[in-house]
């Protein structure tokens, strides 16, 4: 796989046309794809994911190492559930007000499926997600976007274009307002299993809530 280093490969034009492609272009062609097939959507990201992870090895952008990287991860954790405990009641309250129809909606609809996912979505969800829209972002196209807040504002404009396969617009303003949090997470802590635990326990918490509403492929209407 040497092409990866090839020149061509890291211009300026050939990285602009791959984040078109990859960012903005594919999230659209899985529209009609992703009605009621999770598991699809799943796979895929887990697909890219291998992929990004690949090209970042083998261009010597990052290694293998660094996407174990745990470093400061007591104290780290202990953030994270600090915002875990703000962002629950803040959810449900804002469900209550705006849409109590789907509180706690998941749990209470089917819960086999709430229990199932809290083994597959950090798995299969929220680790791909995080190893292409924070750590590819961030080092891949370092190149062409030096300023740090730069890659920030493409990586939460990429995450949030990611879900209009859901077909509403709450998903994508969420999934912006997450990746914030996300981009300030992993910036701090170059960690991909940090950040990836907190996406998973964002993900869990708007799943028991009644976000994950939101975000629910069988619901596609």
């Amino acid at each position: 796989m040497r092409f990866i280093n090839s020149h061509i490969f890291s211009t300026k034009q050939y990285l602009i046309f791959e984040i078109l492609v990859l960012f903005f272009l594919l999230p659209v062609l899985f529209i009609p794809l992703a009605k009621d097939n999770s598991i699809f959507l799943m796979f895929t990201l887990c697909i890219i994911a291998l992929l990004c992870i690949h090209v970042l090895i083998k261009s010597k952008l990052h290694t293998l190492k660094k996407f174990l990287f745990t470093q400061g991860l007591n104290k780290s954790t202990k953030i994270l559930v600090i915002r875990a405990l703000i962002l629950a009641p803040l959810l449900i309250m804002t469900l209550i007000v705006l849409n109590s129809g789907i509180l706690f909606y998941h749990p209470k609809e089917n819960l086999t499926v709430w229990f199932s996912l809290w083994l597959i979505y950090p798995l299969f969800s929220a680790l791909p997600q995080e190893v292409i829209y924070r750590t590819f972002i961030f080092k891949r196209y370092k190149s062409l976007l030096p300023n740090i807040n730069q890659r920030v504002i493409l990586s939460c404009l990429a995450f949030g274009f990611l879900h209009i396969v859901f077909r509403n617009w709450q998903a994508v303003v969420l999934s912006i307002l997450a990746s914030i949090i996300f981009c300030n997470t992993y910036v701090k802590s170059k960690s991909v299993f940090l950040v990836t635990l907190e996406h998973s326990c964002f993900g869990l918490i708007a799943y028991t809530t009644g976000i994950g509403y939101y975000f629910d492929s069988s619901l596609i209407s």
